[in-house]
């Protein structure tokens, strides 16, 4: 059997994809495929997942033809002969996520399947967390333009900050949907974690570095890690050596602060996760964070 990914968005996105996919693999006892036609050749997004110890094959293009009928003009039945043909599947599911919380019916599902949706709640992959940090290990090492700071990322008292801007600013539709989280949300948390946390070193981490600079004032002493802008696993793994974190509505640094998973560990996540209240965002942040 096969559990097929499909994948969109950027890093934090496709980690969930690949981790509910994963867990229903696991207990299927099935193989993974990931689909990455809309991430490949594409400006904005591309294939991210390389950078970790994933055990995935990726599909061809030829393969995933069969799951985008629209967009080639193909008729059903030839869709379906070339399922048949290249998949070797005769019945399967293409299931899409319904809504933005958890759906307890993904447990369900069986036989070969193929996934299309976010995903993003810790929900859907809890029972194979031990699993999912083994092979959400970064292949490579810490470049020698960001060695040096691996020692002071470390310390008990860091703190990683991020301040998303970059599209949730400049596109107007994305705008909309999501905002960029208010400044105020990160002084409250930064109290938090000073409340929690003797000295907290905190480390900004942001796609807007020239933003920060001219107006992030957080009432204490922080330095501004400079992306690395072609290479964001890059800056996932600095943000997942500090021991706590203040996220932004994020995937990217969701990650950042699950995958550091150290003791006694302080997270703090925005409450408010879209502009808007068309999604039911209740089963993003887990209950051992604290929200604001």
């Amino acid at each position: 059997m096969t559990v097929i990914a499909k994948l969109h968005g950027g890093l934090g996105n496709q980690m969930f994809q690949y981790a509910a996919a994963r867990a229903l693999a696991h207990r299927l006892a099935a193989e993974v495929c990931l689909d990455v036609t809309e991430v490949t050749g594409n400006s904005m997004r591309q294939y991210a997942l390389d950078a970790f110890n994933i055990r995935a094959e990726v599909g061809t293009a030829d393969e995933m033809m069969a799951f985008h009928p629209q967009s080639r003009g193909q008729s059903l039945p030839f869709i379906r002969a070339l399922r048949r043909s290249l998949l070797g599947y005769g019945a399967y599911t293409v299931y899409r996520e319904k809504h933005f919380h958890y759906d307890p019916t993904f447990v369900t599902l069986h036989g070969d399947v193929y996934l299309d949706g976010y995903w993003q709640s810790e929900r859907y992959f809890a029972d194979i967390e031990a699993e999912l940090r083994r092979e959400f290990e970064f292949r490579a090492s810490v470049s020698d333009e960001y060695a040096w700071l691996v020692n002071r990322l470390a310390q008990p008292n860091s703190v990683s900050v991020h301040v998303r801007r970059g599209d949730y600013v400049s596109d107007p539709a994305i705008s909309r949907l999501h905002g960029a989280v208010d400044f105020s949300y990160y002084l409250r948390a930064a109290n938090i974690i000073a409340e929690r946390c003797a000295k907290p070193s905190f480390f900004v981490f942001s796609d807007d570095s020239q933003w920060v600079r001219e107006n992030f004032h957080l009432q204490a002493p922080f330095e501004l890690v400079a992306p690395d802008m072609t290479n964001p696993a890059e800056d996932l793994r600095l943000m997942s050596l500090c021991a706590h974190h203040i996220i932004s509505n994020s995937t990217f640094s969701w990650w950042g602060a699950w995958l550091a998973n150290h003791r006694n560990q302080i997270v703090v996540a925005p409450k408010r996760w879209f502009a808007t209240d068309e999604h039911d965002t209740r089963d993003i942040v887990p209950e051992r964070w604290i929200t604001v």
